[in-house]
């Protein structure tokens, strides 16, 4: 009989990075379009418009480790492949990182158009 070990913080977190990561970027990137435009003024630098495309990468970078997650993992013999319910907890997570993109997209753009002097 096989003692199998139990899956690290890491491996069991990896399908929901997307989300995780996705949340976490577009609340801190919301409090920065509060404080950057200001700066945007006063500078004339797009801060809050590089903001948001960092944020915009880290969150399709989350997405594609939890699209990474949604194929079978390597198995040994006799071990079963990620249920189901695992994959399908990588997809939504994968499609909302990428909804969360898609919103932080939009923020380089107006980041882009305004100039942060606008009242």
């Amino acid at each position: 009989m096989a003692v199998r070990a139990a899956p690290s913080l890491g491996a069991s977190l990896l399908p929901c990075a997307g989300l995780i990561v996705g949340c976490v970027t577009w609340a801190a990137n919301m409090q920065l379009g509060q404080i950057l435009p200001y700066l945007d003024c006063r500078s004339g630098l797009h801060l809050a418009a590089l903001s948001s495309l960092v944020a915009a990468c880290l969150t399709l970078g989350g997405s594609y480790l939890s699209w990474r997650s949604t194929g079978r993992a390597p198995v040994a013999a006799g071990e079963a492949a990620y249920p189901a319910s695992r994959r399908f907890v990588a997809a939504v997570c994968t499609l909302s990182g990428l909804i969360f993109a898609y919103a932080l997209l939009l923020q380089v753009l107006s980041g882009i158009l305004l100039t942060g002097c606008e009242r």
